[in-house]
């Protein structure tokens, strides 16, 4: 299975944040998140159930160490984190 890792770097190149390894799906789940969408058109457009999207949004909280959506988007935007 693929994986995509997500790590922050200083301008002295120093490694900021440890790697948050995500699957293709959590990578495609967290894209779909930070547009804005809701879980219902989100699984709609990964073919997969509401709760399956429920099951990879807490994956993603447990992660990130965050509590809910707004706080995961905020971290992406903070830590620059290309999706």
């Amino acid at each position: 299975m693929k994986c995509y890792s997500l790590s922050l770097y200083d301008i002295n190149n120093e490694l900021l944040l440890p790697q948050i390894e995500l699957t293709p799906k959590e990578q495609n789940i967290l894209n779909l998140t930070v547009k804005g969408l809701m879980n219902k058109e989100i699984a709609k457009n990964s073919s997969m159930t509401t709760r399956n999207v429920e099951y990879y949004i807490g994956r993603l909280f447990n992660k990130t160490k965050n509590r809910s959506r707004s706080e995961l988007i905020r971290y992406c935007i903070q830590n620059r984190i290309n999706i």
